[in-house]
């Protein structure tokens, strides 16, 4: 992410928040879960814990079983 320097109070930052991050790495792990790509090689691949992964996968049966109205 690009880091800004605002000239007022000298702050450095990034404009990309840690939440968007996860939220696009969840998402890139639910499409290689649907592409049925190994467990190892999602999280070598997202650098996210192996137990992360399979999270995401009970995360996603559960919604599937039982969709919110």
């Amino acid at each position: 992410a690009q880091k800004y320097h605002c000239k007022a109070c000298n702050f450095y930052g990034t404009l990309v928040t840690q939440e968007e991050k996860q939220k696009k790495k969840e998402e890139l792990i639910e499409k290689m879960i649907c592409e049925r790509i190994s467990q190892r090689g999602i999280a070598r691949t997202v650098r996210v814990s192996r137990n992360r992964v399979i999270l995401m996968i009970k995360k996603k049966k559960s919604d599937r079983l039982h969709p919110e109205f």
